[in-house]
């Protein structure tokens, strides 16, 4: 079931409009434990599409580090769910 997950949203990194990965991504925070492929898929997002003309604060990692937070974020909030 994870791969399965992980190959949709690694094909939609390519072919989906990136607020469609996103919803991906998030789903695959909640629905599994430990969903560290946000990360990568974050970093993948920035490599493919990042420009470093568009950068925020000349930093041009934004995917990867929203990334970052979503996950750590997700798991903070599951351990604080009564009903996860």
């Amino acid at each position: 079931m994870r791969i399965s997950f992980d190959i949709v949203l690694f094909i939609s990194l390519f072919i989906a409009p990136w607020w469609v990965s996103l919803i991906i991504a998030l789903g695959g925070v909640f629905f599994f434990n430990h969903f560290y492929e946000i990360i990568v898929a974050g970093i993948i997002m920035d490599i493919v599409y990042g420009s470093p003309e568009a950068s925020f604060l000349d930093f041009p990692f934004i995917s990867g580090v929203a990334a970052l937070l979503f996950f750590v974020g997700g798991e903070y909030i599951k351990k604080r769910m009564i009903f996860y």
